[in-house]
């Protein structure tokens, strides 16, 4: 290529309106022996972008042989083994749902520093323990503490 050629190709690449065919032809120009002159001043930055450059002949025609192929076997194998986890995954939810909850027949609470497993002694108490909050509110109950907070005397 002539070199008026080069410098417009040089232009077009810093402008970034170049092609992958037009960036080999300055990668090769650059890297010869031939530099004109007054473009010498960028064949070490073509030199940087050239052992920088991800897509040369040789990656692009070996991109088709790096393609991972899955064969069919691989492939049902997979299907069935997401059948089978969505499968297992319905089994143990709908299990998990349908028996009995370990909740509802493990009743632990601690009454006066005391471990109680006793679901009638356990509800008794906290049957007491709401009455007396609720005694508690009718003495200093919501309407009491309104009263008391917008009372201007």
């Amino acid at each position: 290529m002539k070199d008026e050629d080069i410098r417009l190709l040089t232009e077009r690449f810093f402008e970034g309106e170049t092609t992958l065919e037009e960036e080999r032809t300055l990668y090769a120009y650059y890297n010869g022996t031939e530099v004109s002159a007054e473009l010498k001043e960028y064949a070490e930055v073509f030199r940087d972008f050239a052992a920088l450059s991800f897509h040369n002949e040789e990656e692009e025609e070996n991109e088709v042989d790096k393609a991972v192929i899955v064969p069919k076997s691989k492939k049902r194998y997979l299907r069935i083994a997401i059948a089978a986890s969505f499968t297992l995954l319905a089994v143990f939810g709908t299990y998990r749902l349908l028996s009995p909850s370990s909740a509802d027949e493990d009743c632990v609470a601690y009454i006066y520093g005391k471990k109680c497993t006793d679901p009638a002694l356990v509800s008794q108490e906290m049957r007491r323990t709401m009455s007396e909050m609720s005694d508690l509110e009718d003495e200093n109950g919501m309407e009491s503490q309104l009263r008391d907070l917008f009372t201007t005397e």
